[in-house]
């Protein structure tokens, strides 16, 4: 399964999707220091900064996920407390 961790701060729950399994496809953090973290921990994921401009439109254009491939498919999205 793939995930779209939106308000993802440091990814306190992409850590535990990726105990469970799961493969983080994206993040959406606006905060400068938890993307360092993200970027850190998880370098070739994503990072959107606005989650109120983030679509499908923008996720499909950097890649994530697309239509025609349902490997590249969003299953799960999450958000913690903004």
């Amino acid at each position: 399964m793939r995930t779209l961790d939106l308000f993802a701060g440091i990814g306190g729950i992409t850590l535990a999707a990726e105990w469970a399994g799961m493969t983080p496809a994206a993040f959406c953090e606006i905060e400068p220091f938890p993307q360092k973290v993200l970027k850190k921990h998880w370098p070739d994921v994503p990072i959107f900064e606005d989650v109120r401009t983030l679509t499908k439109e923008k996720l499909i254009e950097k890649g994530v996920m697309s239509d025609d491939d349902p490997a590249r498919t969003i299953d799960l999205i999450s958000a913690g407390y903004p």
